[in-house]
């Protein structure tokens, strides 16, 4: 049986080109312009979750953040990454009693070309990043 032994240098050689295009994925995240928030994200969120249920009527949302996110695709998606906005809520539905569901988290990617989709399991998965919230303002401040 042949051995391999792998000499320190090629191991160090290694480790630089790993952390270089992890630097290089990081920079081009930070220069990626993501441009405003989406409009009515919190609205066309919620259109979105509860148009999945058997009873819209009865669902109660609440909402979390909306941050900037990049979708990794892979090379199942053709090795793209997406930029976009995710907005993060939760969906409950009251039952006939007017007792409220567990509630189920969902993360929905509002992508640059307008469309949005729940990327929950991926975001899960690592395979979307949550990037950054925008600071709240301060109380009493209105846009």
């Amino acid at each position: 049986m042949k051995t391999v032994s792998t000499s320190p240098l090629a191991i160090l050689a290694a480790v630089v080109l790993v952390l270089a295009g992890c630097a290089s994925a990081s920079s081009s995240i930070a220069r990626h312009d993501f441009g405003p928030p989406p409009e009515k994200a919190r609205e066309r969120a919620r259109t979105f979750a509860i148009s999945t249920l058997n009873s819209p009527e009865a669902a109660v949302v609440e909402f979390g953040d909306l941050a900037k996110a990049v979708m990794e695709a892979g090379r199942y998606r053709g090795e793209k990454t997406y930029y976009g906005w995710v907005q993060l809520l939760s969906v409950s539905v009251k039952n006939e009693h007017g007792e409220r569901g567990a509630a189920k988290r969902w993360h929905i990617m509002f992508f640059e070309d307008g469309t949005l989709g729940n990327v929950t399991d991926m975001v899960d998965s690592g395979m979307v990043k949550i990037i950054a919230a925008p600071r709240a303002r301060p109380e009493g401040k209105r846009a």
